[in-house]
């Protein structure tokens, strides 16, 4: 189990008497979104999902508000050839976010940031919200916001900084999380595979906007590639540490914007 002086941070650990003083003092809650996917043949199947609960985690202790326990599954269906991969329809995905949310809501959290660590999640993690909104913000007068953790304000410029790799390292098990997965998980990390893969460079990275159209022919298979998106060659503990604590950094800072009201500068719509 984690330090106890964690548990006041952790939903899963604390009592519900605990949690409902949370929820009196205006705590945010954070849910990490994220998969169960190949992610090559280096790195395990849990990168999203585990990468991104311990960002949450760390973000939940840093600032002093709860995190939940993570949404292991997500819209993983592009990956669905690879043996192993575990995924939810995406209306199934947006249902389980809006049940999660609104039990939240139930019991007395008015300030939900859902943190994502896949990325395809995000079409839905929109709907989802939007649905959220119209149903139930005149019952609870809430405020839900969302972010893949390398969408957050100033995580792009940090990663930019700390990279060994050139634009197009970051893709899918690539620069980025391979290096958090040696710093985080290095007994999961295959090494002897890691040695024999071939950077791929990508059209797009994590630092930048996607580029549109969004293009859909079918699915990927083994047969054709090993399923990893960028540059995992240039990966190490070093570098996983420095980008886990910018991240980690970079999303307090919101979260205690969040947390206190102070937000105008973030909205688009007002």
């Amino acid at each position: 189990m984690d330090d106890l002086k964690e548990v006041s941070n952790f939903l899963a650990y604390m009592t519900w008497p605990q949690i409902a003083e949370a929820a009196r003092q205006g705590k945010v809650i954070i849910i990490p979104t994220g998969s169960i996917e190949q992610h090559g043949r280096a790195l395990p199947m849990n990168v999203d999902s585990y990468t991104v609960d311990t960002i949450a985690r760390a973000v939940a202790v840093k600032t002093g508000q709860i995190v939940t326990p993570p949404v292991l599954f997500g819209v993983s269906s592009v990956w669905r050839r690879f043996p192993g991969t575990m995924y939810l329809k995406p209306n199934t995905f947006k249902m389980v976010i809006e049940d999660l949310v609104y039990s939240l809501l139930e019991s007395g959290f008015r300030k939900i940031f859902i943190l994502n660590g896949h990325r395809p999640n995000m079409w839905f993690l929109d709907a989802a919200a939007l649905d959220l909104m119209d149903k139930y913000y005149e019952q609870f007068k809430f405020t839900i916001a969302f972010s893949s953790y390398w969408d957050m304000p100033g995580v792009r410029e940090e990663l930019n900084r700390l990279r060994k790799g050139g634009k197009g390292s970051m893709g899918h098990a690539c620069e980025a999380e391979t290096s958090l997965t040696i710093y985080l998980q290095p007994q999961l990390v295959r090494h002897s595979e890691l040695r024999n893969i071939r950077p791929s460079r990508q059209v797009w990275d994590w630092t930048e906007d996607r580029p549109m159209p969004q293009i859909y022919r079918g699915y990927v298979s083994p047969d054709v590639t090993d399923g990893v998106m960028g540059d995992p060659t240039c990966a190490s503990a070093e570098s996983g540490e420095k980008f886990f604590n910018a991240i980690v950094d970079k999303i307090s800072h919101f979260i205690l914007d969040y947390a206190s009201g102070d937000f105008e500068k973030y909205i688009l719509l007002k």
